[in-house]
């Protein structure tokens, strides 16, 4: 479980870097992904919903949701379901709000299915239901954005996660991981 954990941790980094975040935010993200600390991660929620309260556009909703993503992440070391819970519904409600947007859709609809995923990790039963509808939405993340760091970070969690049966390749994986590293130094951003 410590080396899932590890890479979901590495997806949420790739992830918070990829979209140029904004400086403050960003490093102390990149300390609470260091520490795998959850009262960091809730500092770094609080300052993005105030950010987003002071100023509501996608833009400040799409940080936000980079770092409730973040902190539900970190719940997965310790199994912290009540945590998880706590954020879940609001994150899903964000993304799926973000998902029409033109700028951040296909990574919001990429970020909501991995917040399937986790889902499936903290209930299995859950996998028959929710287990379509990620595929689903990273098929449409995909298609709207095939180059995106995130999408392609995210499709290489899926893979890897999903189980053979249902289409998981380790494989493919590991070369949409590697496809996904490029495009975020193709990117030039971090």
């Amino acid at each position: 479980m410590k080396t899932h954990s590890r890479i979901f941790a590495f997806l949420v980094m790739a992830t918070l870097t990829a979209l140029g975040f904004p400086q403050d935010l960003k490093r102390l993200s990149y300390q609470a992904y260091l520490i795998q600390d959850k009262n960091s991660w809730k500092q770094n929620v609080a300052l993005a919903t105030q950010a987003h309260q002071i100023q509501p556009n996608e833009r400040t909703s799409f940080d936000l949701a980079l770092m409730e993503y973040g902190l539900l992440n970190v719940t997965m070391v310790d199994q912290d379901e009540r945590l998880f819970d706590a954020y879940a519904d609001g994150l899903e409600k964000r993304l799926k709000a973000l998902s029409s947007s033109q700028t951040y859709g296909a990574e919001a609809k990429a970020l909501l299915s991995s917040l399937h995923g986790y889902k499936i990790a903290y209930n299995p039963m859950k996998g028959m239901f929710l287990g379509p509808k990620s595929s689903g939405l990273l098929e449409e993340a995909f298609a709207q954005a095939p180059n995106s760091p995130i999408v392609l970070k995210m499709m290489a969690g899926n893979k890897y996660f999903t189980p053979e049966t249902w289409g998981g390749d380790k494989d493919e994986a590991l070369a949409l991981f590697q496809k996904s590293n490029q495009a975020f130094e193709k990117s030039g951003k971090e």
